[in-house]
């Protein structure tokens, strides 16, 4: 598995946000949280 994770080249990029998006970020941030708590017990279920 080592030599696969070698082979894939890291991105060293650092991502700004933008401060004028910052509502929207903070929606979408508010619903991922929302369906991750949904979802983990299913996930918790695939994974047995």
């Amino acid at each position: 598995m080592r030599h696969l994770l070698e082979a894939i080249p890291a991105d060293k990029r650092t991502y700004q946000p933008t401060p004028q998006h910052r509502a929207v970020y903070d929606h979408r941030y508010e619903v991922f949280v929302e369906i991750y708590c949904q979802m983990k017990g299913v996930y918790r279920r695939l994974n047995q």
